[in-house]
């Protein structure tokens, strides 16, 4: 949908399209839609990898992955890929975006590989009425 109707979903956020303006915005929101559109899939697969490795209790290096993927791959992509050696302009910027998803996937992706978040527990049942924190992996 966004690939390809990235220039009918813009045009609800405008008041008309016949100005001049408003086609610079539509365009450039379309070409926008259009290039991360096809990404959704490695954000989406991100997000569940994520969510499968905080459930097990393994959040503290999700998070740190998923941080580094924003702050030290995006935002340096984006820098370098907008700048006057590749002529992008704005079109850079935006392709910081899925190139930091896809790195933020298969960061998690190897680290769920890794299988050290099998070792992680977040509580310890001694009976089906008393529930106990969990101090470490052996205590589960």
């Amino acid at each position: 949908l966004f690939v390809f109707g990235g220039r009918f979903m813009s045009s609800f956020f405008v008041d008309d399209i016949s100005t001049a303006e408003n086609i610079k915005v539509i365009t450039a929101s379309s070409q926008y839609l259009a290039t991360i559109g096809g990404f959704f899939v490695f954000l989406a697969a991100m997000f569940m990898t994520n969510g499968l490795l905080r459930g097990a209790g393994d959040s503290l290096i999700p998070m740190l992955l998923v941080a580094t993927s924003l702050v030290f791959v995006r935002v340096p992509i984006a820098y370098f890929l907008s700048s006057e050696a590749f002529e992008l302009g704005s079109r850079g910027i935006w392709w910081g975006q899925p190139i930091g998803w896809v790195a933020g996937f298969i960061m998690t992706y190897l680290y769920y590989k890794t299988g050290r978040w099998k070792n992680k527990c977040v509580i310890k049942r001694t009976d089906m009425n008393d529930v106990d924190t969990v101090r470490s992996p052996a205590d589960c």
